[in-house]
């Protein structure tokens, strides 16, 4: 007769209770991951929902307003006609007018649209982020004597069909692609304005920026309402072509600094007729200077230096 011992319990071995304690907590976690990917789905669909229709219908106007009526308190006089989201570049202005102090009638820049790109990262930091803008069919009009009180004068600057990229940083606003029409001429140019050293190193804002535009053209040189005067007097059979680089110091205007290269042909100037010429010029701390001036008639050249 053998004896029997018996085994101990295995303690690894999980009995039916935690068995469906387990199954249950793995239902629980795979409802919770389920309902969360369906919040997070839902939330995308209603931030696309609400993207195109921003795109599309633009902001509520009465928005539009408060913002508008917001930036002259900050200086910054503007008027819009709609606001849109543009999907790629960031937010778009339509009918966009700006002008150059408050009480004014003429704007000082009128654009079919105005595109403002933000730098998020700069929210988190409490700053408003505006990182550029994209300039497209406006008109830009500056009186190189004082006050822009008519639309059209012989001391006007008025630059047409202009397209521009400016992009803000610390040190400045940079210029690119820009062209425009100025006189009858074409011109693409590229530039930078350099931030004045008072002021912060943190990134512009938009008061800033209006700030820095009108110390600008506060400071214009002398010289140029009668430039101007002058050029307008100019008649062209077809548009020359200009290329302008320049340097912008809003509050010292002596070290403004750019080179311009123009080519033409059929020009007329106070009863004067050539066939082709070709100018260079530059200002170098504020004095405008000729590099050199060629006027063809036929034949006959004639060269200054």
């Amino acid at each position: 007769m053998s004896a029997q011992t018996s085994q101990p319990p295995n303690r690894d071995d999980p009995g039916p209770g935690r068995a469906l304690r387990l199954s249950l907590v793995r239902r629980v976690l795979w409802a919770v991951v389920v309902l969360a990917r369906r919040i997070c789905a839902t939330v995308l669909f209603v931030l696309f929902l609400s993207a195109i229709y921003l795109a599309v219908a633009g902001l509520p106007q009465g928005l539009v307003q408060k913002q508008v009526a917001r930036l002259r308190d900050q200086s910054v006089y503007v008027d819009v006609d709609g606001v849109r989201l543009d999907l790629l570049s960031g937010i778009a202005a339509d009918g966009f007018r700006f002008y150059d102090a408050p009480g004014r009638k003429i704007p000082m820049v009128e654009a079919d649209r105005i595109i403002l790109s933000f730098n998020p990262l700069d929210w988190f930091k409490r700053e408003p982020g505006l990182s550029g803008l994209q300039i497209k069919g406006a008109a830009l009009r500056i009186n190189t004597g004082g006050k822009l009180e008519e639309q059209r004068s012989v001391r006007n600057m008025t630059l047409d069909r202009v397209n521009a990229r400016i992009r803000i940083e610390p040190d400045g606003i940079r210029l690119s692609r820009a062209s425009a029409s100025i006189l009858g001429i074409d011109v693409q140019s590229q530039g930078f304005i350099v931030k004045p050293p008072r002021a912060s190193r943190k990134a512009m804002t938009a008061e800033e920026f209006s700030r820095t535009l009108a110390e600008v053209l506060n400071n214009l040189p002398d010289w140029l309402p009668s430039l101007f005067e002058q050029l307008n007097a100019i008649r062209f059979g077809e548009a020359p072509r200009a290329d302008l680089n320049l340097t912008l110091y809003p509050t010292n205007p002596a070290l403004m600094q750019a080179s311009l290269h123009v080519r033409g042909a059929a020009t007329q100037f106070r009863g004067a007729a050539f066939d082709t010429w070709d100018l260079d010029a530059g200002i170098d701390k504020g004095i405008l200077s000729v590099s050199s001036l060629t006027l063809r008639y036929g034949s006959e050249q004639c060269s200054l230096t």
